[in-house]
């Protein structure tokens, strides 16, 4: 699985049978056996001095919330999450940006510091309604 922050660029996000427009911000949750692909910009290819895109991707394996850990019901929610994340899902407004915030943190901790930015991050993702499910259901 994994969280993708564009950090700077602009292109086209496909997920699934999914196709859209993503932008500098844009910020995806992609869950496990999901094709997919940020595609950026032909300018960017151009090799223009200056001008690139950057993501920054946070990988992790749903088993870490398997298990006995599954029941808790502190994590119900990050485990409907992770299961509507096969779809590919896209965070906008004020959510997007505290996630972003989130994003920085996470990539600059370490130890058992970046294990609880996760789960936060999760566990905030979760909670969220400014969220959308990119694939069909029926993909």
């Amino acid at each position: 699985m994994e969280i993708i922050y564009i950090e700077k660029g602009s292109g086209t996000r496909f997920m699934g049978d999914h196709s859209e427009a993503f932008e500098e911000g844009d910020i995806g949750l992609v869950g496990p056996n999901l094709p997919h692909v940020w595609r950026s910009d032909p300018i960017y290819r151009e090799n223009i001095p200056g001008l690139t895109s950057h993501v920054q991707g946070v990988h992790f394996h749903e088993s870490i919330f398997k298990g006995p850990l599954a029941k808790l019901p502190e994590l119900l929610g990050i485990n409907q999450l992770l299961f509507e994340s096969q779809f590919g899902i896209k965070f906008f407004g004020s959510a997007r940006e505290s996630i972003e915030i989130q994003m920085k943190e996470l990539i600059l901790a370490s130890g058992i510091d970046k294990l609880l930015g996760l789960i936060k991050i999760l566990d905030f993702m979760a909670k969220t309604d400014e969220k959308q499910l990119l694939a069909s259901s029926g993909y």
